[in-house]
């Protein structure tokens, strides 16, 4: 495709977008608390946790009972250390919680609404 062509739908395209803004829905959502930087930063950094199948893996897991690292490694058929980064990951996501007894930490799910967010992901995916 010719460049001159190109560079014109773009800007058509351009100008059509700038001409159809609805200034009375601008006007009313600008009044409306909109999302700051850091919630939607730390908004994330949660629904990023639940990108990766290990962590997903994971999770299922802890649906169903509270369990230790070695317990999560030998279930999933990976290294300690791996999945030690993974719970890393989802407690810093406040995904799981954690329990130390003696030398053994368990874990398990924050709360519900973790499962429910779970569950609703996978409804919406098998849909």
């Amino acid at each position: 495709m010719d460049k001159k062509i190109k560079k014109n739908r773009i800007e058509k395209v351009l100008i059509c977008v700038e001409e159809s803004i609805n200034k009375d829905i601008i006007k009313k959502l600008e009044k409306e608390n909109l999302i700051d930087e850091h919630s939607v930063q730390v908004l994330a950094s949660f629904f990023s946790a639940f990108s990766d199948p290990t962590r997903l893996r994971i999770i299922d897991l802890l649906m169903k009972q509270e369990l230790c690292v070695c317990d999560i490694a030998y279930l999933l058929k990976l290294k300690q250390p791996a999945v030690s980064q993974q719970l890393s990951t989802l407690w810093k996501a406040r995904i799981v919680k954690r329990r130390k007894d003696g030398n053994q930490v368990f874990y398990r799910l924050d709360d519900e609404h973790v499962e429910k967010i779970y569950k609703i992901g996978e409804e919406h995916t098998y849909e």
